[in-house]
């Protein structure tokens, strides 16, 4: 229960997190330090941690043992939004930025630093220890504190023979280390249940698309006007500059112009389709140097119209501005104020805005980065059934590789289990049955005739 603006709040654990949480507890009742739990994205992850916060400290407490836990991050702006969460859910969250605040923390004995006697969650950013090999050399140990890991996103960049988790297993022999991913690493020559263990939990989109806690996603081709209007500019670029680097190409802007008219335009009709002007949309582009001339173009062309056309935009790169702008301008997006970002590797893992419900995808995005990518349009919004996902890249072929490997690792897993998964995105198939449905509840309503057929939906409010 915590306070916020509103009144009190109740936070309920979602029956995937408890099931995880029983099996967290599970594995150590039979002395097993670590492990992965593999839950989709936008399963709350971050939710997860915060309720093992204050189950794990119940579990250790009735053994005498004082727990202290750690949610470890690779990037500021997940640290960043991960402090906001355990904040509002009412945990006290400390962020370490140094190898001193981390090594003090490591020799602090106290684990309640707040008068309030609140809970306590220490938010570590790796990015400022990577390549410090003297770092957590930690040689007094206390049987009584049991640290507890949270590694957020394993997929990404934790080297087992890397400085900072070879001294972070090194630090504490002892430590409890738990891996959070929606799309760990499955591939021979490198796999996340070779580092972190084995799975403790799984729980993948199928199941997170039937609770209702993420989206279906719909892929949208490419209109073929784009698609000669595209091949005309690939020739006059050919002619202006001969055979060159194809991302040259895609960066120029005889290209980005037609692109980035198709992209607004699909964006506004959106809109318009959807009734609702608060959606916000996402180009991935083919390079940073596509990126920038695609913001630049737009600022040209589509920033100065005035009226209901009149968007906004930010280019999100990390040599782009600093990171405390890139910072507003990511949050001004999640709140409404920008419409469009343009970026290239930046905000394809991780960022979460729940208004973000138009990708536009602009280059192949290869294995669990691509799960990632696409899954960034996945989070609930107001009544949308579904993400979408323009797809000028044509990811099928990887799609449906990638997708495969992860369903048979699942297999691995599940055995029979697997016969109830489905695909990520909505099939051709299943949208005609959804069209033949509603055309068989029009059937008896006289669509020719507007006068009538209002008459009859009214009829069926007078009813309810």
């Amino acid at each position: 229960m915590t306070n916020t603006e509103n009144g009190l709040e109740k936070h309920i654990m979602r029956y995937s997190q408890f099931f995880a949480t029983k099996a967290i507890e599970s594995k150590l009742d039979e002395g097993i330090k670590k492990g992965i739990i593999w839950h989709t994205q936008g399963s709350g992850k971050t939710a997860l941690a915060f309720y093992n916060v204050h189950y794990l400290t119940d579990y250790y407490q009735r053994k005498g043992i004082i727990p202290k836990f750690y949610f470890i991050v690779d990037r500021i702006d997940l640290m960043n939004q991960a402090v906001r969460e355990f904040t509002s859910r009412g945990l006290i969250a400390h962020t370490v930025n140094s190898r001193e605040e981390l090594l003090n923390d490591f020799s602090v004995r106290q684990v309640i630093h707040n008068l309030s006697g609140q809970r306590e969650i220490t938010v570590v950013n790796i990015q400022k220890f990577k390549d410090d090999p003297d770092l957590l050399k930690n040689n007094d140990y206390d049987i009584n504190i049991q640290r507890v890991y949270f590694l957020d996103e394993v997929h990404r960049s934790y080297n087992p023979t890397g400085s900072f988790l070879a001294n972070l297993y090194n630090s504490d022999r002892n430590a409890i280390l738990i891996g959070l991913t929606g799309t760990p690493l499955i591939s021979n020559d490198r796999r996340s249940r070779d580092i972190f263990g084995d799975y403790i939990h799984k729980y993948y989109y199928n199941a997170s698309i039937a609770d209702g806690y993420t989206l279906k996603l719909i892929r949208e081709g490419i209109e073929t006007s784009y698609q000669i209007q595209i091949a005309q500019a690939l020739k006059e670029i050919e002619v202006l500059k001969g055979e060159v680097d194809k991302r040259i190409v895609y960066a120029h802007e005889k290209f980005v112009t037609p692109m980035l008219d198709y992209i607004v335009q699909d964006f506004l009709k959106s809109r318009i389709r959807f009734a609702d002007k608060s959606i916000g949309g996402m180009v991935v582009c083919d390079s940073a140097d596509q990126a920038k001339k695609m913001y630049e173009v737009f600022e040209n062309i589509y920033a100065a119209k005035d009226g209901a056309d009149k968007l906004s935009a930010s280019l999100i790169l990390h040599d782009e501005g600093t990171k405390d702008d890139r910072k507003q301008e990511v949050e001004d997006f999640k709140e409404g104020k920008i419409d469009l970002l343009f970026v290239y590797n930046m905000l394809l893992t991780g960022f979460d805005a729940k208004r973000l419900k138009k990708l536009y995808l602009g280059r192949i995005i290869k294995d669990h980065n691509l799960l990632q990518t696409l899954t960034r349009v996945n989070r609930p919004y107001k009544n949308f059934r579904y993400g979408y996902v323009v797809d000028f890249a044509d990811i099928r072929k990887e799609f449906d590789q990638t997708n495969k490997a992860y369903l048979d690792e699942l297999q691995l897993e599940l055995g029979d289990e697997m016969k109830t998964y489905s695909n990520l995105f909505k099939s051709k198939e299943e949208i005609e049955e959804e069209i033949n449905q509603v055309k068989e509840a029009l059937f008896h309503y006289d669509l020719a005739n507007s006068e009538v057929f209002s008459q009859q939906i009214s009829q069926i409010e007078d009813r309810k």
